[in-house]
């Protein structure tokens, strides 16, 4: 977790509203890390100005639909953010062309995905 500890000397030495973090799902993935323990630590130290959701096997930056793959760790992810009083921006970042899928039906997928585990985080 060296990166958080150089951020939370940035932003603790700046103080300043707009130095926080964005979260992708797939990059903490590809870094070995689990979401909700960034999540957490983000939120101890810094803030988080938006999250892309998506998913991936891990090694490669994927852009896959929400929770194809680390279904538990979106859930988790989603708790801890709803636990932190998370209400910014939350956006897919997915790549519907690498797998021939239709954008907007994919885009209506992630976004009833996104509701149905935001439930369950709940």
């Amino acid at each position: 977790m060296g990166k958080l500890l150089f951020l939370d000397t940035v932003s603790k030495e700046t103080n300043l509203s707009n130095i926080g973090v964005t979260i992708d799902f797939a990059h903490i993935l590809y870094s070995n890390e689990q979401p909700a323990l960034v999540a957490a630590l983000i939120d101890k130290h810094s803030k988080i100005l938006g999250l892309h959701l998506n998913d991936g096997y891990g090694k490669r930056d994927d852009g896959m639909m929400v929770a194809s793959v680390h279904y538990q760790a979106t859930v988790e992810l989603l708790y801890q953010i709803n636990n932190d009083g998370y209400e910014g921006v939350i956006y897919f970042d997915t790549f519907p062309d690498h797998s021939g899928l239709d954008p907007i039906k994919e885009s209506l997928t992630n976004i009833k995905t996104f509701k149905r585990l935001n439930k369950i985080a709940d």
